[in-house]
Order: structure tokens, then sequence, then C-alpha cells
């Protein structure tokens, strides 16, 4: 039995969600050659926590080093996108937690909050933001200013 096979089995016995599900919101694919599926998924839900952390973070909290198109971004943020990024920081400690007591038990409870909390209020939030940011840069017009230039 390979490893989609044995979490397959595992998911119906103790109702945890659906690989294919893990891996649609996720964005992974679990090899059939895995040694340690559990450590697999949380890995990519990881992965997913860190890239969503990545995105908002540049917008949530400009800096003097933070780039012209993040500034523009941050214009658009939704009070949502905040709640989000509180519940992907609470999913982060959650990984760490299990990272550090790492057992069968820990993984299926991390697998399960992890997909409760990510399909109920982060997805949606995410999208929403790329949506909104994608039509803001669709109808962007750049504003005439004047030009004082001194030579």
């Amino acid at each position: 039995m390979d490893a989609r096979e044995r979490y397959t089995a595992l998911a119906k016995k103790k109702k945890l969600p659906k690989l294919e599900d893990l891996e649609r919101v996720f964005a992974f694919k679990l090899s059939k050659d895995s040694e340690d599926f559990y450590f697999d998924i949380i890995k990519g839900i990881e992965e997913s926590i860190v890239y969503a952390r990545h995105v908002l973070e540049g917008l949530l909290f400009l800096h003097e080093g933070s780039l012209q198109s993040q500034i523009y971004e941050a214009n658009f943020l939704k009070k949502n996108v905040l709640e989000a990024y509180k519940k992907l920081m609470e999913l982060k400690w959650k990984y760490r937690k299990v990272y550090f007591n790492t057992t069968p038990e820990s993984c299926e409870e991390f697998i399960k909050e992890s997909y409760k909390i990510w399909t109920k209020h982060i997805h949606g939030p995410l999208l929403e933001l790329c949506n909104n940011l994608e039509r803001a840069w669709k109808f962007y017009k750049r504003k005439q200013e004047k030009q004082n230039y001194v030579g």
C-alpha cells in the first residue's frame, strides 16, 4: 500500500480531510513514495502558511524598505485581511507545536484544524484580496503630477 492509499484509509477511519481536498486547498501533492506521509502533508500545509504570510506581511506592515507596489496595494486592504493574518499566525504556531511534538495524534489534529481554519477564515479573504488587487491594477491610472524640476 503506497502513502496515498495509507492516508486515504486513515482519513476515513480518523475523519480527516480527504487527501484531494488537502492537496487542492494547500497546493501540494503527496507522493506515492512518501516514507512519512504525515510529515509531508504537514510540511505542505506549512509551505502555504509561509507563502500567505509573506504576501500579507508585505502589505500589512509597510516600512521604509517596502516596494512601491506594496505601498499602492496596501490602500486596498480590508479588515478581513488582518483577521486572516491573525489566523495564519495561529496556524504557524500550531505547526511549530506539532514540529516540536511530532506524534501521529498531533499531526492528525493539526491536519484537521488547519484545513478547517484555512477554508473558513483564510481562503476567502486571500482570494478576495487577490481579486481586489487584480482589479486595482487593471484600472490603475497614473495621476499627472506637476514636475518641479530645478536643474
